[in-house]
This record gives C-alpha cells, sequence and structure tokens, in this order.
C-alpha cells in the first residue's frame, strides 16, 4: 500500500540525512526519492529501498574523503610547491570515470571541441570530481557543474578559488528532476548519468535532453563494467542510444574512447 503519511517520511528523510555516507545529500534529491519509493514499499522497506536507490545513482561510483581534511591538506601541500597539476591529477583519481580519462582528458576534450568548435560556456549535471577535469577544458570557458552533494560542491570550489579559476568555474547544488528551468549554453556535458536518470525514473532521459537549453550535448555511455569487463556495452548503449533519439532532427557525431563512448549532439 503507498505510503501517504508525510511524517513518517520526513523521519526516514532525517534518519538518512544523519547517516555518514548520505548526510550532505540534497535534501530535496532525497525527499523525491522518497516519494516516488513510497507508492511501491511499504513502511518496513523505505529507507532501506531508498538508500539503495542512492548506492545505485551516486554511491558506487565515488571513492568518499574526509573533504575538510583534504582540503586542507591540499592548501598546505600547495602553498609548499607541490603543483596544481598533480594535486589535480590525485583528486581525479577519486571517481571511477575521472580516474579512466585521466590518461586522456586533453584529447577527450580537444576531440569534442573538433566538433562543436571551442565554446564560450559548457554546464554539466551530475558533474562530481569531473568538474576539477576544468584545468583540460582550458581556454577560459565559461564552466557551471551541477551535482546533490553539497559538501562535493563545496570542495570544488574551494579548489577552483584555490587555483584562481573561480572566475570562470564554479560548481552549484541542483538535482535536474527539479530544475525549473536549466542553464543555457553552448556545450552540456551528460557524461555516463543518461543511465542514471532512467533508474530515478523511466525514460526521463530523452525529455531531460529535450528540455537543455544547449547547442551540443555530449553524452557519454561506459564500454566496460565496473569491474573493467568487456560485456558488448558499447554496441548496447550505441544501440540504447539511437533508438531514444530515432525521429528526432539531431546531428550525431562519435567519439570512442577505450572505456567511454561518447556522443556529441547537434540539436
Amino acid at each position: 500500500m503507498p505510503i501517504q503519511n508525510n511524517d513518517f517520511k520526513k523521519k526516514i528523510l532525517q534518519r538518512i540525512l544523519k547517516s555518514k555516507k548520505y548526510k550532505y545529500i540534497h535534501p530535496p534529491t532525497i525527499e523525491r526519492i522518497l516519494d516516488s519509493l513510497s507508492t511501491k514499499y511499504e513502511k518496513k522497506t523505505l529507507e532501506k529501498e531508498a538508500k539503495r536507490k542512492l548506492h545505485q545513482i551516486w554511491g558506487a561510483y565515488f571513492s568518499r574523503p574526509n573533504f575538510s581534511k583534504l582540503l586542507s591538506k591540499i592548501k598546505s601541500e600547495y602553498q609548499s610547491g607541490k603543483s596544481r597539476e598533480v594535486i589535480l591529477r590525485e583528486l581525479l583519481m577519486l571517481q571511477t570515470s575521472t580516474k579512466e580519462r585521466l590518461p586522456i582528458f586533453e584529447e577527450y576534450y580537444e576531440q569534442i571541441f573538433n566538433i562543436t568548435d571551442i565554446p564560450e560556456s559548457i554546464t554539466e549535471y551530475g558533474c562530481g570530481i569531473n568538474a576539477l577535469s576544468y584545468r583540460w577544458i582550458n581556454h577560459d570557458i565559461s564552466y557551471t557543474g551541477f551535482d546533490v552533494d553539497s559538501e562535493l560542491i563545496h570542495f570544488i570550489n574551494s579548489i577552483f578559488k584555490l587555483f584562481d579559476q573561480n572566475e570562470s568555474a564554479k560548481a552549484k547544488l541542483g538535482d535536474v528532476f527539479l530544475f525549473e528551468e536549466f542553464r543555457p549554453a553552448d556545450v552540456c556535458l551528460l557524461l555516463k548519468v543518461l543511465v542514471l536518470f532512467d533508474r530515478q525514473k523511466n525514460d526521463s532521459s530523452l525529455d531531460i535532453m529535450k528540455a537543455i537549453p544547449a547547442k551540443f550535448l555530449v553524452v557519454s555511455f561506459p564500454t566496460k563494467s565496473l569491474g573493467g569487463v568487456d560485456k558488448g556495452m558499447e554496441e548496447n548503449y550505441r544501440k540504447m542510444f539511437y533508438g531514444l533519439i530515432s525521429g528526432l532532427p539531431w546531428n550525431v557525431s562519435e567519439v570512442i574512447f577505450e572505456n567511454e563512448l561518447v556522443f556529441v549532439v547537434e540539436k
């Protein structure tokens, strides 16, 4: 039976926000997930299922450090002469996708910009640590990344400020399902997030892509599992993506890397 008791859902929300793993997740995001699951699960399983869903869409892809201690350490190391690039490379090792891109970041953005031309502005939804790859985006492009993790957002902005990038690059708290309108940009990065959108709301990814006011969408999918196994994912995601946008007047270019299939979509 669907759970209609809002007080009960609020209690679960508070318990989740007190947990070590999820206390920095945007509260409206947790509320949204609780509301969607409350139509499917009984009271005794709702909290467990909400945490499972949060793990699927966020926790499984991120090795979370103590950001406060890490920021203090980085500031000390930077003041002692450790280079910006070495620090950024170490930080980008924290997340599976950015760790995979680390050897090819320069080539990664170069190939994308060969298709889009150098943009004046970029947005990224579900940015995670990838926001710190701004160093390789270069060109003084205006960048805004959105994520649902408030502590991560604070950390990223602190790094941007430390490296004097905060005039052109910033991270903001935001949930794609809760935006009244999206921020306009020349290029929007949607890196390995479409599947995560659809896990939260069936068939939502196409509506999100349509709603984003960007000339180009850069959409990517993994070609290997988290364990590094090739399971035919490249062809499956290619077929899925072209089926998803079938009938739309969008021009699509493909860029293929060892661990990632990238579609550059001109809307």
